[in-house]
């Protein structure tokens, strides 16, 4: 559910037009959006695709966790493994980027494995709509069948 949205600020008789919002891009939290402090770290991207009266429609572009968030979980001792793969759906190309962390040091044979696991799960999914994978990235669903599969491995 969403909250209440804000409307575009106007200095003098200067308003923006909605010509100039189209392409235009606006950036949130998770947390913002759904009410739930616990995801504020999670920053979701939207461009506005169309203005109709005082309404902007948008597309989801990116989703990301800032980068000072991301180095605090990666300390002494833990194993960091680090994704990078385009998908091709019907319509669309998605870059997946992941960044797995394991609770010690794991060995690169162990990291192959883990590699292959991701693979697998991402192939899955490219059948399906780029928004259905968002929207089980953003809610967790995705990262708990990752954690899942690696577990295996990292013992």
């Amino acid at each position: 559910m969403l909250r209440k949205t804000s409307k575009a600020r106007s200095w003098g008789d200067d308003s923006i037009l909605p010509d100039k919002l189209v392409g235009r891009t606006i950036g949130t939290s998770l947390g913002e959006l759904t009410e739930d402090r616990g995801k504020g770290y999670m920053m979701l991207v939207f461009q506005i695709t169309d203005v109709k009266s005082d309404k902007a429609h948008t597309k989801f572009k990116r989703f990301f966790m800032p980068t000072g968030y991301l180095r605090s979980k990666v300390r002494k001792g833990v194993s960091k493994l680090d994704y990078l793969r385009d998908l091709d759906f019907k319509d669309e190309k998605v870059r997946v980027k992941l960044m797995i962390l394991s609770r010690h040091k794991i060995s690169a044979e162990q990291k192959s494995m883990i590699r292959k696991e991701v693979d697998a799960i991402l192939d899955s999914h490219k059948s399906g709509k780029p928004d259905h994978l968002v929207q089980l990235t953003l809610f967790g669903k995705l990262g708990t069948r990752y954690t899942r599969s690696a577990r295996p491995y990292c013992r």
